[in-house]
């Protein structure tokens, strides 16, 4: 047997290096079997049809608003748009260059076996339902994927004879945090490490110079938004909702990520054994760099998965985990070998002992699973949103039901526009958005683009829903975006968005502006709030028919 197999492994040889692009195209062409594009990234889009078009960054022509989450991936698609004037190829041609890129690299480190970049990295990635779907989608998750990816494998060049790559690690950690600033928990935990473990050698210029980019970014943002953050932040981390209401919507998001995507929590709570035995070794002073490094990426992954159910989670199933099932994936190829190696050396019994450890686990994980369906069954959590695009096997784009309402909607903006009335509240700004072209001005009703709204409380009563709380419009305030009058405002709000309108909408450089963002970054301008209108104790679900109902 063992002369069979090694004549088997011969007559293999010259056919391994095809294995890696046979692998690449494998899973390029299940990542275009599950294309799409959704209505939170035709919000970017719009940003970037305007920017392109020389009205500026800004979502609304008539406010400078950082409406997006995500510059860096803003920026690489503006990039292409520039070229291609097309919105649904050219996001979704950049995602997927990216997730293979972040394959890629993971992939090529393992090159030598083979069998960790099929059956780990490319299966792996194939089986996990969150890393499949966002490996498109528009939003940046691909970007973060290739970032991650990078970072991970600077990470493991660290050794003891050497001093780390300081300038490197700190650009790839600046690129992940202007691409997603919360995606900087993921290697919060390594570089903090690196430099409490290697204070004699570090290099502050270089670690400076690396982190150029993010700084840059938040000046930029302050200077012309008047905000270093987005939009989003406010609206969406700043609802007045209680600690305990967004923990109980964040734990039933990880509870429904557990029920629907099994595979990837498997991965991901491997990951995170495989980092919590590598720090026991380290504790108990028996661990090299190599368990060091898998011990403080999967403190990342822990640190990310921890703020992901604090803020809520999210209102699309599985997104904010896939970037920690990345990272997952990259630590069990790292561990896969040793492993093996471990159970080859080990007797039968240890071996049927692994197997039924892991059995247990499964069976567990999707036992616990079931027993806590009923706690999520009627929480809006959709496993794609209800205004999507979709890629046909023919190459066409589809719109869904929802999609093409929302386009409607704006189409009938944009003739109100045309005869003079150009503003109008929405609920949905992606394809409402594009539709209803540069001229016309939407109010957001969740605050996600506007940045009023995005400050003040949700409507009394408004059920908890991650990151879209539905906003009242203060009496007046749709007449002042239209005519630019604040007569029908009440006294102290109209009183409060003149101060907010000289920020987004006032000359950028004028001393006038200046001394005012400074006065909102220190709190010094709050809007006028009741305690009563902040919004109650709601529990964390809804039905589904009062959830279509808000859409």
């Amino acid at each position: 047997m063992s002369g069979l197999a090694t004549r088997l492994r011969a007559a293999l040889r010259p056919l391994r290096p095809l294995v890696l692009p046979i692998a690449a195209v494998a899973l390029l062409l299940v990542l275009l079997d599950s294309a799409w594009v959704g209505e939170d990234a035709l919000i970017t889009s719009r940003t970037i049809i305007n920017w392109v078009h020389g009205h500026g960054l800004r979502y609304n022509l008539d406010e400078r608003v950082q409406s997006y989450t995500h510059p860096l991936w803003m920026l690489l698609n503006a990039a292409f748009y520039l070229f291609t004037r097309e919105i649904y190829w050219t996001t979704t041609v950049v995602g997927l260059a990216c997730s293979l890129g972040a394959w890629l690299v993971l992939a090529w480190r393992h090159r030598h076996r083979l069998w960790v970049v099929i059956g780990c990295l490319t299966l792996g990635w194939m089986a996990s339902t969150c890393l499949r779907l966002y490996a498109t989608s528009g939003l940046e998750d691909p970007l973060t994927f290739l970032l991650l990816a990078g970072f991970f494998a600077i990470l493991l060049s660290v050794d003891e004879d050497r001093p780390p790559p300081w300038g490197w690690l700190s650009l790839m950690a600046a690129l992940i945090a202007t691409n997603r600033l919360d995606t900087g928990l993921f290697v919060a935990p390594a570089l903090v490490w690196l430099v409490l473990s290697r204070r004699r050698g570090l290099r502050v210029s270089a670690i400076i110079l690396g982190f150029s980019p993010l700084f840059l970014w938040l000046l930029f943002s302050l200077v012309y938004y008047g905000f270093p953050f987005p939009n989003t932040a406010p609206a969406k981390l700043e609802t007045g909702f209680p600690l305990l209401v967004t923990v109980h919507g964040g734990a039933l998001y990880l509870l429904d990520f557990v029920q629907n995507d099994l595979v990837s929590a498997m991965i991901l709570l491997s990951a995170l054994a495989v980092g919590a035995h590598a720090a026991w070794r380290w504790l108990a002073g028996r661990s090299v760099v190599h368990d060091r490094v898998l011990a403080v990426t999967s403190a990342g992954v822990l640190l990310y998965v921890l703020y992901v159910v604090v803020v809520g989670g999210g209102f699309l199933k599985g997104r904010f985990f896939a970037a920690p099932v990345l990272v997952s994936l990259a630590v069990l190829a790292e561990r896969l070998p040793a492993v093996f190696q471990a159970l080859r050396r080990a007797r039968w019994p240890g071996r049927c002992g692994v197997v039924a450890l892991v059995l247990v686990v499964v069976l567990g994980t999707y036992g616990a699973g079931l027993a806590t369906q009923a706690l999520t069954k009627d929480q809006r959590i959709l496993a794609l949103p209800i205004g999507r695009v979709s890629l046909t096997h023919d190459g066409r784009w589809v719109m869904s039901k929802w999609a093409r309402i929302f386009r409607d909607r704006g189409r009938a903006a944009k003739r109100r526009a045309a005869v003079g009335h150009r503003v109008s509240a929405q609920h949905a700004m992606g394809f409402t958005g594009i539709a209803a072209g540069s001229d016309a001005i939407l109010i957001d009703r969740f605050g996600l683009v506007d940045p009023l709204l995005a400050r003040l409380p949700p409507e009394p009563g408004t059920p908890f829903r991650a990151g879209h709380s539905r906003r009242a419009l203060p009496p007046g305030y749709a007449f002042a975006r239209e005519t630019g009058s604040l007569v029908r405002m009440d006294p102290d709000m109209a009183a409060y968005y003149a101060r907010l309108r000289l920020v987004i909408s006032g000359p950028i450089f004028s001393q006038e502006r200046f001394a005012t963002i400074a006065d909102f970054m220190l709190g010094r301008i709050k809007p006028p709030v009741d305690d009563a209108e902040s919004p109650r104790l709601v529990p964390a679900m809804m039905s589904s028919k009062r959830a279509m109902r808000l859409a």
